[in-house]
């Protein structure tokens, strides 16, 4: 089975293109996808997660349609995508109050245990945390939403080579379920 099917996929900015792009990428597997920058990496990341528009093509996410099960797919992935997607004036107290809201699976007990791991403040505004901290906050973020589908668009850049191997650990941790699907990008 597979965790994402990528069928025909093209996006077309005119001046860049990804053009009929077919993969499959298998439940129980972590699949990189590696290129050097500009050559589409975030753009395909940025369709898959529903924020660019695909010209052609389809996707199916655990074998089904986004148009048809949307509430669920949604609940079903996360992404860290390459800068982070939320409230950068917000602090972590009140970013976990909106995830818990928003996802029915967030794990509390998982947050608090990688909050400390990572010795992450709650009550700093995270556009005051250093590029390292912003990236394991938000990887925390998206474990926390207990997703079978995680998505990570350089998920090491920028975090010292120490917890760079605990990122690695815990993304090897999240794969012991063979249910679940990791695509990242690197360079």
């Amino acid at each position: 089975m597979y965790g994402l099917e990528i069928n025909g996929l093209t996006v077309d900015f005119g001046n860049f293109k990804l053009d009929n792009i077919t993969t499959n990428i298998r439940k129980g597997c972590i699949t990189g996808l590696i290129g050097r920058n500009g050559a589409g990496k975030s753009t395909l990341i940025k369709t898959l997660m529903r924020q660019q528009d695909a010209a052609a093509g389809n996707i199916l996410y655990n074998g089904q349609k986004f148009s048809e099960h949307e509430v669920e797919i949604l609940n079903s992935i996360a992404c860290v995508f390459d800068t982070p997607h939320f409230n950068m004036f917000a602090k972590p107290k009140k970013m976990v109050k909106l995830y818990k809201a928003l996802y029915k699976s967030f794990d509390m007990e998982l947050y608090d245990r990688l909050m400390k791991k990572f010795n992450l403040p709650s009550d700093l505004r995270i556009s005051k945390f250093s590029f390292g901290m912003q990236r394991k906050y938000c990887l925390i973020l998206a474990l926390c939403q207990r997703p079978q589908i995680l998505i990570l668009d350089e998920p090491t850049s920028g975090i010292d080579p120490f917890d760079r191997s605990e990122v690695v650990g815990l993304i090897q941790e999240f794969m012991m379920n063979e249910d679940h699907t990791v695509l990242f990008s690197t360079h």
